[in-house]
């Protein structure tokens, strides 16, 4: 009977960060069109440095309510440890995303967004991968749906032909590892700190990052003219996509394995098409439908491992 409601327990468990998951996969998908705008008017560090320092700095007021709740409940409950161990935490965990977002928008750069996004998603094959020494290891199941959303993602984002190879394809290749490392870090350090503190932390260290390299390769950049005419997307990539998004990944990646994760967080592509058709009058073909039809049986078998 014990065994019967524990195996209950988790897989509810699981199926609740799967859902969560999704849920920062969508968001992430959404606010990508407010990515895609964003530099048209500021460098990739200038407007990293915006939107970062924003999403972190716009949870301060969570994280001062979250501590006054603890304490009320708990007057002796230790504050200062807690921001230590958040601080160290993000410390290490801060300079792998800040890389990956670096990389991902300097790819943008020089490829497509449809390529960026097929060869950046390429984490959910390295995710597993990366797994093994550590290990943790993954399900054939588990496996077939991982080459099942990479083929999903191939019909999506490249049905016209893979093209020459350009410096933005390995720029964006190079993304797809540090965010494998960085699914990883989560996955150790995520059920360990207080997971809003922490995203405040990392993202206020990585807009810090960016204003130096700001400062140094893009001077002149960072002015109010072009935070007002680049406002939208700012709020929307610093406080939904950086302050809810990956927050809402580390909770779920408390009860969802890194190799799991990888596979619902690559459904990003999906809801990143489903907002262009919204909000940029984009259509999509028949084979782009057939390739989400893929992704979402292979997301499905996800749910039921």
């Amino acid at each position: 009977m014990m065994n019967e409601r524990t195996g209950k327990i988790l897989r509810n468990d699981d199926a609740k960060g799967s859902i969560i998951l999704l849920l920062t996969a969508f968001i992430w998908g959404f606010c990508l069109v407010g990515q895609a705008t964003g530099m048209e008017v500021m460098g990739p560090l200038s407007f990293s440095a915006v939107r970062l320092t924003l999403g972190g700095v716009s949870m301060l007021p969570l994280v001062l309510i979250l501590d006054r709740r603890k304490l009320a409940k708990n007057p002796e409950f230790d504050i200062r440890g807690e921001y230590r161990a958040c601080f160290r935490a993000a410390v290490i965990c801060a300079p792998v995303i800040w890389i990956t977002i670096l990389l991902q928008q300097y790819g943008l750069l020089y490829t497509s967004v449809g390529k960026c996004a097929f060869v950046t998603a390429f984490y959910i094959f390295l995710v597993p991968l990366f797994g093994i020494p550590l290990g943790r290891r993954v399900s054939a199941k588990m496996w077939t749906a991982v080459v099942m959303a990479m083929a999903g993602l191939y019909l999506i984002t490249m049905h016209g032909g893979i093209e020459k190879v350009n410096i933005g394809d390995m720029i964006c290749l190079c993304a797809a590892v540090t965010y494998s490392i960085d699914i990883h870090m989560i996955e150790t350090f995520a059920a360990k700190v207080d997971k809003v503190k922490m995203s405040m932390i990392q993202f206020t260290l990585c807009g810090l990052f960016s204003f130096a390299g700001a400062l140094i390769f893009e001077p002149g950049q960072i002015t109010w003219e072009h935070c007002v005419y680049s406002a939208v997307p700012i709020l929307v990539t610093g406080i939904v996509s950086c302050a809810v998004g990956f927050t809402l990944q580390m909770i779920g990646q408390i009860y969802t394995g890194a190799a799991k994760a990888s596979l619902l967080l690559s459904s990003e592509t999906l809801f990143s098409l489903l907002a262009g058709m919204i909000f940029l009058g984009e259509r999509m073909i028949v084979v782009e439908y057939a390739g989400c039809a893929v992704m979402a049986v292979a997301i499905l078998m996800s749910f039921r491992e």
